[in-house]
């Protein structure tokens, strides 16, 4: 069982491919065939935009305290930001929830006053991307490039301070000078 951002119960299944192979799948209804266990080397992945898979386990790049440093910049230049911080094989993504510093309807504050629903504003849109070069011991900050047809990461800087690199980019996020780095 898996629970989802926002709130939405999944059940792990399993069934047979056509050659015979096992297909693992999640599914909001549960049965008696859910599974108790996740498979070794998979884990449950939800992605930004919230869709629910599961994956195969890979070796992380970042340590815990690396992630809690850049937690610990996000709070300290996206005050009360909802943000995403997305592990992958190569990096860390964070997305950021472009509303956070837009004023809320009337209509939506109302909603939310009286606990009828949640804000359905989350978007949440690439900002930076975080990976590390072990053999060197540097950092690699990219931001994210979105114009036209082109939506694509750029890089911007190497350092070996990651802390360094949260601090003079994060600052930016939500910002127009965002849109100035290259």
């Amino acid at each position: 069982m898996y629970k989802s951002r926002n709130g939405n119960i999944y059940y792990l299944y399993t069934k047979a491919t056509s050659k015979g192979n096992k297909k693992y799948f999640l599914s909001t209804k549960k049965d008696s065939g859910a599974l108790t266990q996740i498979p070794d080397n998979f884990e449950i992945y939800e992605s930004p935009n919230g869709t629910v898979t599961l994956r195969k386990s890979f070796i992380r790049m970042f340590s815990q305290d690396e992630i809690d440093d850049i937690k610990n910049s996000m709070g300290k230049y996206c005050k009360n930001a909802e943000y995403i911080i997305d592990e992958k094989k190569d990096g860390i993504e964070i997305y950021v929830d472009e509303m956070y510093r837009k004023k809320l309807s009337i209509v939506e504050l109302s909603i939310l006053s009286v606990g009828e629903g949640k804000s359905t504003r989350t978007i949440y849109n690439p900002t930076f991307k975080l990976s590390k070069d072990p053999t060197i011991g540097e950092y690699l900050i990219e931001r994210f490039f979105f114009l036209g047809g082109v939506q694509d990461w750029v890089y911007i800087e190497r350092n070996k301070r990651l802390k360094y690199l949260c601090d003079k980019y994060f600052v930016h996020i939500n910002k127009e000078s965002f849109y100035e780095l290259m």
